[in-house]
């Protein structure tokens, strides 16, 4: 019996160092790897919202209401007013932390605060995201394929472009760390 115990903790830490250096490496690969896989985990979860709000896509006035609670006519340009607030607060942030010193609580966290900044990104993208492809689900289950079609771009193109931002702050805040 004892004998079988230490092949399976063999085994395991064979397992361990082999799923260690695919997985657990800290290379560029990786990092983007998990940050799309947090971003897809959004879309999801946004998308099963708007599933619930439109009771499971049997109401398409409910559907419709919380569209429009989401997706407004300033849509456009909240999202651009984000980008340039951010890009406001991660070099003011970053400004404060070059001229403390070294152990200053500012500059301990600065890299955490632009962290947090290109996750924000992420959920902005990954709700409008996630609203657009149940729409375009709903739509394409209500045949009408040339909405669901315009849908479904303004997801990837909007999805897409805030993942790209989120990222490029991400990544520059981990470099250090990778």
């Amino acid at each position: 019996m004892k004998k079988n115990i230490d092949i399976v903790e063999e085994k395991k830490s064979l397992f361990d160092l082999v799923i260690g250096i695919i997985f657990k490496s800290k290379s560029f690969k990786y990092f983007l790897g998990k940050e799309v896989s947090i971003y897809l985990a959004q879309i999801y979860l946004f998308f099963w919202m708007t599933f619930l709000f439109s009771a499971c896509f049997t109401s398409e006035e409910k559907l419709l209401e919380y569209l429009n609670s989401v997706i407004t006519d300033k849509v456009v340009i909240t999202v651009l007013y984000t980008i340039i607030s951010s890009i406001i607060t991660i070099g003011s942030i970053e400004f404060l932390a070059k001229g403390m010193k070294k152990s200053s609580f500012i500059k301990l966290i600065s890299d955490d605060i632009a962290l947090s900044i290109g996750r924000a990104m992420y959920t902005i993208g990954s709700s409008l995201s996630g609203v657009c492809i149940a729409a375009t689900v709903f739509l394409f289950s209500t045949s009408d394929y040339d909405n669901a079609i315009k849908f479904g771009w303004s997801s990837v193109l909007l999805g897409f472009v805030l993942f790209v931002y989120g990222f490029c702050i991400s990544y520059w805040c981990s470099k250090q760390k990778l």
